[in-house]
């Protein structure tokens, strides 16, 4: 009886999403009566995938390896890729042992996909839904506006099953800082939305860059509900409900400066399907103008020194003024605040005043819900007094 050699090999397809890897399996048959060597295993471009590489495939099963008559062999090649395909054809190809047929192949189909949607931000009044791209606050407003970060479900996401999500919001501290429920707890919940798609915020973390002056804050979310729904509207993700603030603070040479008065306040979501890149439109906020002397005289004479109370205390969002006297002529004077640990925390005034009384404000912006002393050194006189920052 004569040997009989050959093989047969069997096709792989794949859809995934570009960069996230899959696993394809094709095969090979030993057709023959006798022992197959399969000496190597390469890939070949169809010469009909632009954008396409070969490098997005990895073939993990090694070479060679023996055949028995009849047996098959699965060969595993992971797809990787980094640009979309659509139906992309390339061939795999077996060098054997065969004197008849050295070389057998087959196809790999693989598709691609990404999808692009819009994420919005958009700004409302109070705690509500976001609706606005603009919006005017005044000064010291607890809840002053809320931030609605939206994610655009017009269509279907197409090999989407993901249901985890990072959002990071960022904005300048200058006028905005974010509301603190009765509890001290930052004012952020999951959007309408996606709360009813089974979604709950896993953890929330903040970065600080004092050079710009602006805030990250990262939240991340799970939920039991993917995009691969079509809901015909945009789906609120996360609300952020923010207090303004007035804007002065005092720089390094101890002059008075109003801070910028516009801001832009901006997100970006991240996922690791990767079936999904998103493209953004934010939303600016503008503080009211304000006309304000950060420290005035009230009445000047011959006045006693004095630190009066904080009134209102607590002091909340909207600021509270420190009334103090001072008794003489040309007198060095300093207005400085204390957290509930003794550390300097902020110097609201410090100049040379003459004899009456003045108020300063108190820099809320700048300092977070707790107890405080404020101190005043003029000349011969000290005194501190106590106070509770609640926003």
């Amino acid at each position: 009886t004569a040997e009989v050699e050959g093989s047969s090999m069997q096709p792989a397809t794949a859809v995934t999403c570009i960069n996230r890897p899959i696993l394809m399996r094709a095969s090979i048959t030993n057709e023959g009566s006798e022992p197959l060597d399969v000496t190597d295993l390469k890939i070949e471009d169809s010469g009909q995938n632009p954008g396409g590489s070969i490098q997005n495939f990895e073939i993990l099963t090694a070479t060679p390896f023996t055949l028995a008559p009849g047996n098959t062999m699965e060969i595993e090649i992971v797809f990787t890729p980094n640009a979309a395909y659509n139906n992309g054809v390339y061939y795999l190809i077996a060098t054997t042992s065969s004197t008849t047929k050295p070389e057998d192949e087959t196809t790999l189909t693989v598709t691609a996909t990404a999808d692009e949607l819009l994420s919005r931000g958009l700004i409302s009044r109070g705690n509500n839904q976001g609706t606005l791209t603009e919006i005017n606050v005044a000064p010291g407003d607890k809840e002053a506006i809320a931030y609605s970060v939206y994610i655009q479900s017009d269509k279907a996401v197409r090999s989407s099953n993901n249901t985890e999500f990072t959002v990071e919001v960022k904005f300048n501290k200058d006028f905005l800082g974010i509301n603190k429920l009765g509890n001290q707890e930052a004012n952020i919940k999951v959007g309408d939305d996606f709360a009813g798609m089974g979604y709950v915020i896993t953890g929330t973390t903040y970065a600080f860059d004092p050079i710009s002056n602006r805030e990250t804050v990262r939240i991340t979310m799970q939920g039991t509900q993917d995009l691969s729904t079509n809901f015909n509207r945009d789906l609120e993700m996360i609300r952020i409900v923010f207090n303004s603030y007035l804007p002065i603070y005092k720089d390094n040479d101890g002059n008075l400066v109003v801070k910028n008065k516009e801001t832009t306040i901006e997100h970006t979501i991240s996922e690791d399907d990767h079936c999904v890149s998103f493209n953004y439109a934010y939303s600016k906020v503008t503080l009211d103008e304000v006309c304000v002397d950060f420290m005035r005289p009230i009445q000047i004479s011959a006045t006693k020194y004095n630190l009066g109370q904080v009134n209102p205390n607590p002091v909340g969002v909207e600021g509270a003024d420190i009334v103090f006297a001072v008794g003489g002529r040309n007198i060095p004077t300093e207005i400085r605040l204390y957290n509930a640990q003794s550390e300097l925390v902020s110097v609201p005034f410090s100049g040379v005043l003459n004899s009456g009384e003045y108020t300063v404000r108190i820099p809320v912006e700048e300092l977070s819900s707790g107890v405080y002393f404020y101190e005043m050194v003029s000349g011969p006189f000290k005194d501190t007094k106590k106070m509770i920052i609640v926003k």
